[in-house]
This record gives C-alpha cells, structure tokens and sequence, in this order.
C-alpha cells in the first residue's frame, strides 16, 4: 500500500519556483523526480519532496523549505521490512523509512508503503516502479553511496588506530566489538541481515553473539562496508580463520 504517497502526475508534483530556486542556490544539479505525500487526512495538508542529483528539497505543507545536500547528511539510519501473511506464505506490503540528518541534528525522513499483490516475495525492478517502490529506491541509493564515500576516510582512521562507533557497535583493527564484548576479525564467522535484524556470529557458537534491528545502527551502510573490507583483508593474508572455509 502507498500510504500518503500521491502519483507522480499529481498537481502535487509541480515544482514550485521557490524549490527550484533553492536547489539552484545549493547546487543540487538536474530536477530528477518528485514525491508529495498527503500529511494526515487532510487533501490540502500535503508534504512534496523534490529529487536532484546532488540531494533534495523538502517543501512542507506550510510550505517551509529545507534542503539537503548527499554530501551534506552526517548520519543516517535506515529500515525496510517486507510483510506477510500465514507466515512468509503470501507477502502483503513493505515499509521502509531512511532517516537523515546534516549537523546540528537537522534531519528528514523519507518513509512509505508499497505493495504488488501478484507477489510471493518482495518486487524486484522488473515488476515497474510504483511511486511507493520509487520513494524507497531513492532513500536506498542515499544509504549506499554515503556508505561508499565515507569509506575510504573511515578505512583511514582504523589505520591510525582509532575506534569507530556505530551506536552499540564499535569496530577498530582488531574486530568487531558490541557493548563490552570483541569478536576478533579471525573469530567472526558471519555479520549478515535477515527479516530487518543484523546479526553477528561468532566461530564455535550456535546462536549470534549479539542481534540488533538495522534501523537501531546508524550509518548501518558505513559499517557494512567496513567489516566487509577488514574480512576480506583476514582472508588475503591465507591466515585460517576459525569457522571460515576457503
């Protein structure tokens, strides 16, 4: 279900002369798509968030403006959840909600519902794209390239011995490490995502180490990448690890 979205070809949609002027002043480059999303019951209360290149302009229904630049956003969190129904028999409909934010603690979230009842399983993008499933792909490729620009400077950092904190995450050189409890990079047998939980499993041990919903890790993209480049320096050193298998 596209809850509050409105199409793409609603009166809604136009973009209005003060967005355009305020993505031109920040040079958020070509108008690529817009999203107004109806705020509570109300036909006249709508929300319009305005796609560009470089980042977006969100004009509210009071029509405040604030805009955000990619390279701009300082941390980011990120959910989406497919639905079922009698168990993973017959999927329903998926929410998603990317939360970000630039300094000072100035954010925006992008957040919805989109369904394709003909499916069994979450769509892929070659059944379309519907507004619903648009508005995600965009709050999903923000997550991804930030993950990826951010990378190399964080990389930098674990070099110089610091520590790198992801809410109740931390990773440093030596491993992976959750609360007060380290998994060194030789132990750690798998960090993956399932149903919307990011779990870490330790060698030698049945259950995760520790499990923690994605949305409840900011900037989940940055650490993903991280651990993925520290595990894959373990396996280039022919070291063998514990619960790996070559």
């Amino acid at each position: 279900m596209e809850l509050g979205l409105l199409p793409a070809d609603s009166t809604w949609a136009d973009l209005t002369g003060e967005a355009r002027r305020l993505a031109e002043q920040y040079g958020l480059g070509e108008y690529v798509h817009p999203f107004p999303t109806r705020v509570g019951i109300s036909a006249g209360k709508v929300d319009r968030v305005y796609q560009f290149r470089a980042g977006l302009v969100r004009q509210g229904f009071d029509n405040a403006l604030q805009v955000f630049r990619w390279s701009d956003i300082t941390t980011w969190h990120e959910s989406v959840v497919h639905h079922y129904r009698n168990g993973k028999a017959n999927y329903t409909h998926t929410h998603f909600e990317y939360k970000l934010a630039r300094e000072y603690g100035v954010g925006t979230t992008l957040a919805g519902d989109y369904r394709d009842g003909g499916l069994r399983a979450p769509p892929s993008a070659g059944h379309g794209l519907p507004q619903g499933y648009a508005y995600n792909a965009v709050g999903r490729a923000v997550c991804d390239y930030l993950g990826k620009s951010r990378l190399p400077a964080a990389l930098e950092d674990l070099q110089r011995g610091s520590v790198l904190s992801f809410g109740k995450y931390s990773v440093s050189l030596d491993g992976l490490w959750f609360k007060h409890h380290q998994v060194p990079w030789q132990m750690l047998e798998s960090a993956e995502v399932q149903d919307g939980w990011f779990s870490v499993v330790e060698a030698g041990r049945r259950r995760p180490r520790c499990r923690r919903p994605v949305a409840g890790i900011p900037r989940y993209t940055l650490l993903r990448g991280v651990i993925d480049t520290l595990l894959d320096r373990e396996r280039k050193r022919n070291t063998p690890r514990i619960g790996w298998i070559p």
